[in-house]
């Protein structure tokens, strides 16, 4: 799932949870609560990853994660990730 943010799971922009490379299950911050979630270093092991990004409003942020790899859209250091979209004309897609 790929939100407005560019987040995944609960890696959020920035997060200390990119920075990861031991844990495969991390606590993350949440807005109102404590989460868990997968480090970057478990989806590594995963054999199959996709997105499925759908809406309008999502096109400015998959764009963003598919052309440029940044901790400030965590989505995008998904490595040998595959996105499916509603959206027209998306390159990589």
């Amino acid at each position: 799932m790929l939100f407005r943010s560019g987040h995944t799971l609960s890696i959020f922009p920035n997060s200390i949870a990119l920075e990861e490379k031991e844990r495969l299950v991390i606590p993350a911050p949440g807005l109102n609560h404590e989460r868990m979630t997968f480090s970057l270093e478990a989806l590594k092991i995963c054999k199959h990853k996709f997105f499925l990004v759908l809406g309008e409003e999502k096109r400015e942020i998959l764009t963003k994660v598919l052309s440029e790899k940044s901790k400030e859209h965590p989505a995008s250091l998904v490595l040998g990730a595959d996105f499916y979209t509603d959206l027209k004309g998306i390159n990589g897609v």
